[in-house]
């Protein structure tokens, strides 16, 4: 029941951060790309691993992809400030403390406690 609730909140917590994502793209005059084809084909993160059952190995793999979109937001937050566009670092900066939260959460639930995966990054063609 821990792991289902964790999961919930997991989802819908990524769910708002894209909504918050594509309102700056938008807002600040772009267009946000968010068809499941476009994410499916443009995606970095590494494809979640069919057949598992175990509650350890779950837990591994969404941390795994949620760690990967952390890295991308730290990324995001360099770049951002790099170009001077102080609100959409800050923006990031959110995003990254709340992925960095939910690591810990998901790390507390395997036992024994051990380091959260290195994530390899992909970087869309």
């Amino acid at each position: 029941m821990a792991l289902h609730e964790l999961f919930d909140k997991v989802a819908g917590d990524v769910e708002s951060y894209s909504d918050l994502i594509a309102e700056r793209a938008a807002g600040l005059g772009g267009t946000a790309h968010g068809t499941v084809q476009v994410a499916a084909k443009q995606t970095f993160l590494l494809p979640y691993p069919q057949g598992i059952a175990d509650e350890r190995q779950h837990v591994l793999a969404v941390s795994e992809a949620i760690a990967g979109f952390g890295e991308s937001a730290r990324d995001a937050i360099g770049h951002a400030a790099t170009i001077g566009d102080a609100g959409t670092a800050d923006l990031f900066t959110e995003i990254s403390r709340a992925i960095d939260q939910q690591l810990w959460f998901g790390g507390s639930h395997v036992a024994p406690r051990q380091p959260l995966p290195r994530v390899q990054i992909r970087t869309p063609p």
